[in-house]
Formats: structure tokens, sequence, C-alpha cells
């Protein structure tokens, strides 16, 4: 393998993206192997992992999601990501990057940005694995709130006869989150109305 230096000068796009298709392809000829061999022999083991995935070799011998999005109007890079293995220094450093540039976003985030480009085997334990041994987000994660719920309307509690009170979903269910930071679960509540008039929401 033949390798050419600069002698002097700034690294330019063309040089940097030549250098990670050769980190990736590295890894790859590591990782996946015995499925690149069955890949240039024209035909996957049936018991690979990567089935499922139904992989190829684009031109520059980079190893590659298939599918049927060939037609779906999309860059070549999104519809067809490049194969990652699970548990590699590389893969790992690529979750790490993408999760600081994007301001240390949730685990689903991440992952969704990361998949713009490549699809790391296990992606969603191995993301949710590198997020939780980040300090810095370890430390700014609060502690859950318990929110106490708050009184029922009268015209819940009190005895009437039946439809004498009714309520109405109106435009709903509105999906609420109870905290502002992201990848937060949704509370579902309703707007309810009575014969006085728009009561407080309830889940």
């Amino acid at each position: 393998m033949r390798f050419r230096y600069r002698a002097a000068g700034l690294l330019t796009v063309e040089e940097m993206q030549r250098a990670e298709q050769r980190i990736i392809k590295m890894v790859q000829s590591t990782a996946f192997e015995k499925d690149i061999k069955d890949l240039e022999a024209g035909r996957l083991h049936p018991k690979s992992q990567l089935r499922s995935l139904a992989p190829f070799l684009d031109e520059k011998g980079l190893l590659r999601v298939g599918g049927r999005l060939q037609k779906l109007k999309l860059p070549f890079a999104q519809k067809h990501s490049i194969v990652l293995p699970k548990d590699n220094h590389v893969t790992n450093l690529i979750i790490r990057e993408t999760h600081v540039r994007y301001h240390h976003a949730g685990i689903t985030a991440t992952l969704y940005n990361v998949r713009q480009a490549y699809w790391p085997i296990d992606g969603r334990n191995t993301t949710r694995k590198i997020i939780r041994r980040y300090v810095r987000c370890f430390r700014i994660n609060p502690p859950a709130v318990d929110y106490t719920m708050g009184n029922l309307p009268a015209t819940r509690v009190t005895a009437a006869r039946p439809f004498y009170n009714c309520g109405v979903d109106y435009c709903g269910p509105f999906y609420v989150k109870e905290r502002r930071f992201r990848n937060r679960a949704r509370v579902k509540v309703l707007l309810e109305f009575n014969d006085v008039g728009l009561a407080a929401p309830t889940r």
C-alpha cells in the first residue's frame, strides 16, 4: 500500500475525504473480511450478520447498505450508508464527534445524524453506551421531577344526572413535554369543556 505525502500546505477537503475513506476501508476490511470476499465473489453467506442489510461494494470498495431506495430523491450517501462494525474505536469516535457537533443531542437525535452517512451495527446500544459514559452529559443530567397532580374540577367530583356535565376532546389530544430537555417522554393532555367554560388540561 503506497502513501503520498504533501511537502507543505494545509489539507484540502479532497485529501481529508480520501483519508477518511481509507481509514473506513481499513476498518471494514478487518471487521468484515469474509463478507467482503463473499460479495466480491458474487454471493453473501446465508448466515452473515449483514444479510438483512443487503450490503454491496461501491466503486471505491466501501461496504454500504443496500435496499430498495434507489429511486428515492436523496443523496447517495444517505440512501446507502457506510457500514461500520460494532465495538470499534473508529465507530465510537464518529458517534462521539456527532454527539458533540449537534450540541450533546440525545440518543435518538445522535443516531439519526450518524445514519445520514454511516450505519453502525447495533447503533442504538452503542450510541446509548457512549452518551451515558460522557462525563459532561452525565453531570448535567438532573433528577426526574415528580409533579403533584392538581385538584379535580367540581364537575368531576359532584354527583349529577348522567350527561349533565360533558367533556369534549378539543382538537386533541395534545402532547406536552414536562421538561425542556430533548428526548423526554411526552404526556397526553386533553382540554375539557363544561357548562362553565374551558377547564384545566387533564391527562
